[in-house]
């Protein structure tokens, strides 16, 4: 029942982090499009600030959850150097149950912050003539975290095949 559910989990972080990557595309015509039409037109568009952050702050906040997945993220190695494998397997389970119950918290409080904005229909605060709502951005901070934290679970449970955590250490010669 664990297997199933750790693998459905890291199923769905694979297929949203790849769908997520994907967004570097639009974000990348955008740019240029934006960046060119202010420097050889001199008109930019109203809405070149605001679409391109949105993209990359939905392509962030979701591909965090594939490095979540792939054990990609930043860390430190100092202590598993020197400890042996099965060690090194608990230490992983530690800074998992770690980060589920960080991101848990931080899904909480962001979710309280989403639906204060959801409720009140937020609008940019940059005050451009696009003037786009906001609120519904928000929502992929709870979300993104709330998954984050299911893969932390999952990585628990059933390691992935394509990550270091039970690999032993090679030592430097």
């Amino acid at each position: 029942m664990l297997k199933i559910f750790a693998e459905k989990i890291s199923n769905l972080s694979r297929n949203i982090g790849n769908i997520a990557a994907l967004l570097i595309l639009p974000l990348i015509i955008l740019i240029v499009y934006a960046t060119s039409k202010r420097y050889f037109f001199d008109s930019m568009p109203s809405w070149g600030y605001e679409v391109p952050i949105f993209i990359y702050g939905i392509f962030f906040l979701m591909g965090g959850i594939l490095c979540q997945l792939k054990g990609k993220h930043v860390n430190v190695d100092i202590l598993p150097k020197y400890v042996s494998p099965k060690w090194q397997r608990r230490l992983c389970v530690i800074s998992n149950v770690m980060i589920a119950i960080a991101c848990f918290t931080v899904a909480y409080y962001a979710s309280k912050w989403a639906y204060e904005s959801t409720l009140i229909n937020e609008r940019s605060v940059h005050q451009t003539d696009f003037n786009p709502t906001v609120w519904w951005f928000k929502w992929f901070v709870p979300v993104s975290f709330l998954l984050i934290a299911l893969q932390s679970i999952a990585n628990i449970i059933l390691p992935p095949p394509d990550s270091d955590d039970l690999k032993p250490l090679k030592e430097d010669k």
